[in-house]
């Protein structure tokens, strides 16, 4: 059995990963356990030798005996019948088993006297969410037409139509039963990484970032007038001590405290400011590297 391990590509100090099986699965002839013949040398062409997994599938070799060494186990898997195999097959995260879907309808004599018909890796040619394509590829208009799901799978499960494969013979094959070997807990291989590089690198401008926050909130105590309610209702508080009347041209008194500031008209004149001068390079600077 085959677990992937692709290489992570770190865009962030910390993230959660998932693990998936690519597991072995083999479609056999209903005498399969009748026939003595050698998987490797009686169907060649049966093997699905064509990998874009990534990496983790670069050992040809050991993936193909993989599934040759089905053969002999599969006389200690354990039967499942159609519905209870869809349902153990149906979830890519939680299928873990290595598999044996034994056809209804084809024999090792119509097969050229191989009991294989069909052999291959899930999550290999296939990517890994789709490593349950066996099941529903046969009935599907076109390519991820449809997501296979246990709902739709169910609706067929009677007359159950394998492994599509254009390497086979026999590319649908009714399907009787599977056999599949022991399952695996994917929950106890999920985990949380780190880059030893990168954490400590985002956490001291972190620290840096948050000092500089509150530096600036202890130093710049005085309220900030960001919209029109803001200075409304700043002024309402603190009204200026006069206040000229620019309909009349009369002076307003207040009783108040007096201000440093006055109201006074001054005539606005539209500027175009592009962004980057907005602030000043060394504001940016700062800005981009924290």
């Amino acid at each position: 059995m085959d677990y992937s391990q692709g290489e992570p590509s770190w865009n962030s100090a910390v993230f959660a990963s998932f693990a998936y099986v690519s597991y072995p699965r083999a479609m056999v002839t209903s005498d399969f356990s009748a026939v003595s013949d050698d998987w490797s040398i009686s169907n060649l062409h049966a093997i699905n030798h064509t990998c874009s997994g990534g990496l983790e599938f670069n050992n040809m070799y050991q993936n193909i005996s993989s599934i040759y060494s089905l053969q002999t186990a599969a006389k200690s898997f354990t039967r499942l019948e159609r519905r209870a195999c869809m349902e153990d097959f149906i979830d890519p995260l939680t299928a873990t088993r290595a598999l044996v879907v034994v056809a209804l309808n084809v024999t090792s004599a119509q097969n050229n006297g191989s009991s294989l018909i069909y052999g291959g890796l899930s999550g290999c040619w296939d990517v890994w969410d789709r490593s349950n394509f066996w099941i529903c590829g046969a009935y599907e208009t076109g390519p991820r037409s449809r997501w296979c799901a246990l709902d739709w799978a169910s609706t067929f499960v009677d007359r159950w139509v394998g492994t599509y494969s254009p390497n086979s013979q026999f590319p649908r094959a009714l399907i009787d039963y599977c056999l599949v070997g022991d399952p695996g807990d994917n929950s106890q291989r999920c985990a949380i990484h780190y880059s030893a590089y990168v954490l400590p690198i985002v956490c001291a401008f972190t620290c840096l970032e948050s000092l500089l926050i509150l530096w600036i909130c202890l130093k710049y105590r005085e309220n900030t007038m960001l919209t029109i309610g803001d200075a409304i209702s700043d002024f309402l508080k603190n009204p200026d001590v006069a206040m000229v009347d620019l309909s009349s041209g009369n002076t307003i008194g207040a009783t108040t405290t007096p201000r440093p500031v006055t109201v006074t008209e001054a005539r606005w004149v539209p500027t175009r400011t592009s962004w980057f001068k907005a602030i000043s390079i060394r504001i940016w600077t700062i800005s981009l590297i924290l």
